[in-house]
């Protein structure tokens, strides 16, 4: 999936897009820290994205937003800010994703450059685990166990987020039981079997569909 600039919706838009059937759509936030935004050249404020999300919410959409972890000028503090504001909204999902400079970017030659870079391309490219689970660059100001923490810190807050999303949406359904099912849901050993079995995810989203909406 990929998430929709905040800064290209309104009310009016996204009132349209509820009458057409929309449900669900994911913001790309990057940050919740104005100077990393700034840094990456994302060119909109904070303020412009909580005003699209807060409408979004009021009109009832089932929202995901995207956050990056790593970027230029970033360090633990500014992590905790962008966990902060993915926990301030009764959102459905937030996901934060390890920093990936590829080459023939200006993120890339920015990092090699500067000595930023703790493994070669082909290594971080050809392993798809350290796009989620290690730091594949260091700065002085976010050292590399300082990113494996924060790595460690966003996973932890996806799965407070996941659950409270899903016991608000099942619990008009199935009342006290809808904090157990949630329990289930983001269980460590289900999302694994979630990730490699394709039908298993696909019926499950149907059921949750049925019974959520």
């Amino acid at each position: 999936n990929n998430g929709i600039r905040a800064d290209r919706v309104d009310r009016e838009m996204l009132s349209a897009m509820k009458l057409a059937g929309f449900k669900y759509f994911a913001f790309g936030i990057e940050s919740g820290n104005e100077q990393v935004l700034k840094n990456i050249k994302k060119s909109q404020d904070l303020g412009v994205i909580e005003d699209a999300l807060k409408v979004a919410i009021e009109l009832d959409f089932t929202v995901t937003l995207f956050f990056v972890v790593g970027a230029p000028g970033e360090d633990l503090d500014t992590v905790k800010e962008s966990i902060a504001l993915a926990k301030k909204y009764p959102i459905f999902d937030a996901r934060f994703y390890n920093l990936i400079p590829f080459p023939a970017t200006e993120l890339y030659e920015w990092a090699k450059s500067n000595k930023y870079l703790i493994m070669k391309p082909e290594e971080y490219l050809n392993n798809s685990s350290h796009w989620d689970y290690k730091p594949v660059l260091a700065t002085p100001e976010f050292p590399v166990e300082e990113r494996a923490k924060a790595l460690v810190l966003t996973r932890q807050a996806r799965k407070e987020i996941r659950h409270d999303a899903m016991k608000r949406k099942l619990e008009k359904r199935l009342g006290p039981f809808s904090g157990m099912i949630a329990n289930f849901y983001i269980n460590d050993w289900v999302q694994a079997q979630l990730m490699h079995n394709g039908t298993l995810r696909r019926n499950l989203k149907r059921l949750y569909t049925k019974i959520s909406f």
